[in-house]
């Protein structure tokens, strides 16, 4: 597992330049979904002297990314600086942009198709959210267990701690986070809520990846839902000290969390130590999600440095190897619109049209 370099921030104010650079891409073609009309009383697109970075926590995939990316801005900034927000996560991202408490965020592609539709998770439209890049991973909605756990029950489903109302532990990260969320529809899929474990003499942990972690290596954690890249910092941790267990997703299962816009996907063998069988489940990809309020100048530069700079972002995290490019700008990678700002960067590189 490889983390970011001692260069790169933990959530500190890092001073930037603005040195605008060029580089080539691959062409391709694709079509930006539609845009509401912006709201009359739109942010300035003034470029903010402070500009806020809504990530994840510490120890998280995408607090890793968002200093890497602030790292790499460097160059590419003048007399701002940039905050990465080691808090908030999939589904609060967007609310911290709503509330103008962040400036560009790390998002997942079903989260913000939900924020701007204004379902699933959200009771408003955020029609004003607009995407910067797409398509720079493969999540999966991982189900991890105690191999002890697991043995003992005789446990090959999350429908069988339904059946046989096993007084599972189950450990998670705070709300705010599509971990969190992706857990409470997990347990509602087959047939389960929080208040139910807890009838069956189990208990619900909502907290940090840090304690997470050593309620594991302790024993204390019978099943963790989150959601992950290959090679989370968290579960690449626990799977070298404590056996562990992938627990897959029944095809009907997979079928409900498709219709909530959810992809069917399979975490790879061997992505995790011990896991040496492909495992079923569901998935999506991280993007840089941002609103119509960005200064352009600001969301082309971003866009670019983050586009021609892949190597470093997988010197930073190995699931950034799965950033494919030429599909940052599609549709079902964004759900969103594009910014006008990266937009005309896609159009200079013949990725658009």
């Amino acid at each position: 597992m490889k983390f970011f370099n001692k260069r790169f921030m933990t959530a500190s104010v890092l001073s930037l330049m603005l040195v605008a650079t060029m580089g080539c891409g691959t062409k391709g073609d694709a079509k930006t979904p539609a845009a509401a009309p912006a709201a009359a009383n739109a942010p300035s697109s003034t470029i903010p002297s402070n500009v806020k970075f809504a990530t994840n926590t510490q120890g998280s995939a995408w607090y890793v990314y968002g200093a890497s990316i602030a790292e790499m801005m460097r160059p590419v900034l003048k007399s701002s600086t940039i905050d990465v927000l080691p808090f908030s996560g999939g589904v609060g991202n967007a609310t911290m942009l709503k509330d103008k408490k962040a400036d560009i965020a790390l998002s997942f592609s079903i989260t913000s198709k939900w924020a701007y539709e204004g379902n699933i998770a959200y009771t408003d439209k955020q029609q004003d959210l607009r995407a910067l890049v797409g398509s720079m991973d493969q999540y999966y909605v991982g189900l991890v267990a105690s191999k002890s756990f697991v043995d003992k029950n005789g446990v090959k489903s999350i429908k069988d701690i339904a059946d046989k109302k096993l007084p599972v532990r189950i450990y998670t990260n705070t709300k705010g986070s599509l971990a969190e969320f992706a857990t409470r529809q997990v347990l509602e899929a087959y047939g389960l809520t929080y208040d139910t474990v807890k009838k069956f003499g189990g208990k619900v942990e909502l907290t940090s990846n840090d304690v997470i972690q050593t309620a594991f290596q302790n024993g204390e954690a019978d099943l963790h839902i989150l959601v992950m890249p290959k090679g989370h910092p968290t579960i690449s941790e626990i799977a070298v000290h404590t056996p562990i267990a992938f627990v897959p997703m029944e095809n009907d299962v997979v079928d409900k969390f498709k219709k909530m816009g959810y992809q069917a996907a399979t975490l790879p063998k061997d992505s995790y130590k011990g896991q040496t069988v492909d495992v079923p489940t569901i998935g999506f990809s991280s993007m840089i999600l941002t609103t119509i309020g960005l200064n352009e100048e600001l969301a082309y530069n971003i866009t670019k440095t983050i586009m021609e700079n892949k190597e470093k972002l997988v010197n930073a995290h190995d699931a950034l190897k799965d950033f494919d490019t030429t599909k940052a700008m599609d549709p079902a990678s964004i759900n969103v619109p594009l910014h006008p700002g990266a937009e005309k960067y896609f159009k200079e590189k013949g990725l658009l049209k």
